[in-house]
């Protein structure tokens, strides 16, 4: 019983991690892609 807790619990926490990261590399290349209207607008 501890152990199918355990391993619901590293599921969850692992998913958790990985859309973290998805999330972390879409803020990035958004604020990349702002950079770069800002500078085409200041052309």
């Amino acid at each position: 019983m501890f152990l199918i807790d355990f391993i619901i619990i590293f599921i969850i926490f692992f998913r958790k991690l990985l859309i973290g990261i998805k999330n972390d590399i879409n803020i990035k290349n958004e604020s990349l892609y702002i950079k770069k209207l800002c500078i085409i607008k200041d052309e």
